[in-house]
């Protein structure tokens, strides 16, 4: 609890940081489900009406509360890490080693990887092959390598990844 602000832990790891100065609360998930909801009098009187306000953040993503507004601004943490699936049974030898791989391919090893959400512009660049291996990159510098080799150029919009370009020849 901060003042209005509650977060609620699903099982995870995360961070929370507070100015007091601004009086914005930031909350940033690494691992499982946290719920970050406005919990105050002149919020709905019920709890489930409550957690209505809030928003529910996986991991790589986080959210900014301003409490003299009282609004959210959910984005994606300023530094995305590999996110551990369960499932996964045994490891890759290098999942970011791509030879001649359509962009959409690419896309989906980073979406996996980073558990985010990528869209292209044109969908024609789905079809660009790419090669090389961004293995030890972050997530950003890997997205800029991949757009620097198709002329493309790519932002963060809420909690996802906006790839924008004219597609290959």
């Amino acid at each position: 609890y901060n003042n209005n602000l509650v977060t609620q832990v699903l099982g995870t790891s995360f961070n929370v940081k507070i100015n007091k100065e601004t009086k914005q609360v930031e909350v940033a998930v690494r691992t499982g489900k946290v719920l970050v909801y406005e919990d105050s009098k002149d919020a709905a009187s019920n709890a489930a009406a409550s957690k209505n306000n809030g928003v529910l953040l996986t991991p790589n993503q986080k959210v900014t509360y301003h409490a003299n507004g009282r609004h959210f601004v959910t984005t994606l943490v300023d530094e995305p890490l590999p996110v551990a699936k369960e499932e996964s049974l045994q490891p890759v030898a290098n999942p970011f080693q791509f030879e001649e791989t359509p962009l959409s391919g690419v896309l989906l090893s980073l979406e996996k990887a980073y558990n985010v959400t990528i869209q292209v512009e044109n969908e024609s660049m789905n079809k660009c092959p790419f090669t090389g291996e961004i293995a030890d990159e972050n997530l950003f510098n890997k997205l800029v390598l991949i757009c620097q080799s198709m002329r493309a150029t790519f932002e963060v919009r809420g909690t996802s990844i906006i790839i924008k370009g004219n597609g290959c020849n």
